[in-house]
């Protein structure tokens, strides 16, 4: 039965790196830029492209604005105000992130197209987090 819940985990967790789904942490930081007017945009976006002999790309990391290598940058990294993004307690996720909230772990949250979804995470997948302390009676 356990190999069971480990192959569709393991199913999901490919079709999230083929879905282009990004899993990132509650309160990550986002980058308020100010050639957006102002705007925030969501950790991990690449906000700006600069075609040199070796290309660079300015991206928003956990609340700071780095240059980096864009060989070195994900290629499913989202665009920096490509539409979709959603705020959640006052921070900037992006669309289509799946977010793991630490203080409310047995949901996972999911931006699309400017809201957030709420989804609940399976009974064995809870079962199995070492968070758990509790039992089910």
């Amino acid at each position: 039965m356990a190999t069971l819940f480990h192959l569709i985990f393991m199913i999901f967790m490919i079709f999230q790196t083929i879905d282009g789904q990004r899993i990132v942490t509650a309160g990550g930081g986002d980058c308020k830029v100010s050639s957006f007017g102002g705007k925030r945009v969501c950790s991990g976006a690449i906000i700006k492209t600069y075609k040199t002999p070796t290309p660079r790309v300015l991206v928003c990391e956990n609340g700071k604005i780095r240059l980096k290598l864009k060989k070195l940058v994900p290629p499913n990294a989202p665009k920096a105000n490509s539409g979709g993004d959603c705020e959640w307690y006052g921070q900037v996720y992006c669309d289509q992130d799946l977010i793991k909230d630490l203080h409310q772990w047995w949901f996972l949250r999911r931006c699309s197209k400017g809201r957030i979804y709420t989804l609940a995470r399976s009974l064995q997948d809870v079962l199995e987090d070492p968070r758990y302390q509790g039992n089910l009676v």
